[in-house]
């Protein structure tokens, strides 16, 4: 019979029986064992036991992170027999396979006793244990990739092999909380004044300062902190301290323990923040695609790859092409939701594909239209005709899939140029392209004028097309929203 023993770092281990069959693993609450470690995917790995074989199998279910055994990644498709004392690592958690003595069925899973407690006080780390521990740390850091994860693991192992009360790893981006963490922020600034490790065997003897209000406030004893560099930045903090003062104080032996820890945390952060950018770009890539021809979205990316920003808000020249569906609530209705939302999709995709063709960029889907740029990009020759020519395209497409199977189904396209206020505004789970000005407002009006199925242009782009595309003037017409009347042209159909 066999037992699995799960370890968290910071939490008692579990005894879990290990039944006949397969054990689900993963962080959905619908798996066997639920591991809540935003390193592990929903549906990670197996376990599957077959007692009349004699045999144990684990499986790896295509996650991210990887599944390791005994410190070797499990191939995603592949699959590793398991035997006594065998340990699976799926992110921090470390999964031993424990052989138990023969119980009754339906034996309910137990509890192990608690973990180690902290070293007790006059005992020193043992060169084994300093050997123990870099191992642990380097196995925590080089098989996490969410670095939140990471540190606290880290975090974790060292408070309990050095005797500490308190230990964090915290980033640059939480100087500013030190105190609510817990730390002193005079021993912090000494670490980072000097961009050297630290150590205080006694926090009121300070060298040329006395005890902060913090440390004191703290019943700090001792102290250790220690900078991580990356190029010659503090980009964290390792930051230790006892408040027993029967405990051992730190010394120059715990500060070069930390401070070999500190270079793999270093290591650990670049590493995430370098799958980050990947992350970054990846995901800039796909959105820039979906909105722009392939010429222009290379373009932006080469910008953004060179300067690590997109283009913010700004005044920039472009054309502007509306479309609509006229009555799309009332065909909503006739149809149902579930037929008119199919419709409406593939209405979507070939308006999109038409506009990048003409090296347009899709701005926005607006319920039952889009709203297209031509011309924002750096490829901006020619981008009133290109608009004028996406838009005829878009009639006959119309007219070509819809008109034949709906008679009535009827839409307009305004198209205006001018100046916009324009740029990406870039949040950490969104991307969107903001467009806005009164060039962008006649654009609108004319296409809500423009029934049915016609092409209206405002004045600055059929100044721009004259003599290449043929336009009718239709004169002065009121916009909503606007004092002045817009000189109006119809681009005629054929």
């Amino acid at each position: 019979m066999w037992n699995l023993i799960v370890r968290y770092p910071g939490e008692r281990p579990r005894r879990i029986a290990l039944r006949p069959g397969v054990t689900t693993l993963g962080r959905m609450l619908v798996n066997d064992i639920v591991l809540t470690d935003t390193a592990v995917s929903r549906k990670h790995a197996e376990i599957e036991h077959r007692p009349q074989e004699e045999l144990i199998l684990v499986r790896d279910l295509g996650s991210a992170n990887g599944t390791f055994v005994n410190l070797e990644r499990l191939a995603s498709v592949g699959e590793r027999q398991l035997g006594h004392g065998d340990v699976v690592q799926i992110g921090a958690t470390e999964i031993e396979l424990a052989s138990r003595d023969e119980t009754e069925d339906g034996e309910q899973p137990t509890i192990c006793a608690d973990p180690p407690a902290a070293r007790p006080a006059g005992l020193a780390v043992a060169p084994s244990e300093r050997i123990a521990l870099l191992y642990k740390v380097a196995r925590q850091l080089n098989t996490v990739i969410d670095t939140e994860t990471a540190l606290q693991a880290v975090s974790a192992l060292m408070q309990e092999a050095m005797g500490a009360d308190k230990c964090e790893v915290i980033l640059a981006s939480q100087f500013d909380e030190l105190r609510e963490r817990g730390f002193s922020i005079t021993i912090a600034s000494m670490a980072m004044e000097r961009r050297a490790p630290i150590v205080v065997p006694d926090a009121a003897l300070i060298p040329g300062r006395p005890i902060s209000e913090s440390a004191g406030w703290l019943l700090i004893y001792s102290a250790l902190c220690v900078p991580v560099l990356n190029g010659g930045n503090i980009i964290a903090l390792i930051y230790l301290y006892k408040t027993d003062p029967g405990a051992p104080p730190f010394d120059e032996t715990d500060l070069s323990l930390a401070e070999a820890i500190s270079h793999m945390v270093a290591l650990t952060v670049e590493r995430m923040n370098l799958f980050q950018r990947i992350h970054d770009e990846q995901r800039l890539r796909q959105l820039l695609q979906t909105q722009l021809a392939p010429v222009s979205a290379e373009h932006l990316l080469h910008d953004y790859l060179k300067t690590g920003r997109l283009p913010s808000l700004g005044e920039e020249q472009a054309t502007v092409l509306v479309t609509d569906i006229v009555d799309s609530t009332g065909w909503a209705e006739r149809l149902g939701a579930e037929l008119f939302g199919r419709v409406l999709r593939q209405y979507y995709h070939d308006l999109t594909d038409i506009v990048v063709d003409h090296g347009g960029m899709l701005n926005s889907y607006l319920g039952d239209g889009i709203l297209a740029l031509f011309g924002i990009t750096k490829d901006r020759a020619d981008s009133e005709s290109r608009a004028i020519r996406a838009g005829l395209e878009i009639l006959d497409y119309f007219e070509g899939h819809y008109r034949h199977q709906h008679r009535t189904w009827e839409m307009g396209i305004g198209i205006n140029s001018g100046p916009v206020v324009a740029g990406y505004i870039d949040t950490k789970d969104r991307i969107e392209f903001a467009v806005l000005g009164d060039t962008v407002n006649v654009a609108f009006g004319l296409e809500a004028l423009a029934r049915p199925n016609r092409i209206l242009i405002g004045p600055a782009t059929f100044q721009a097309v004259q003599g290449k595309q043929p336009a009718v003037g239709i004169g002065p017409v009121t916009i909503k929203g606007r004092t002045e009347p817009v000189d109006v042209f119809e681009v005629p159909r054929h």
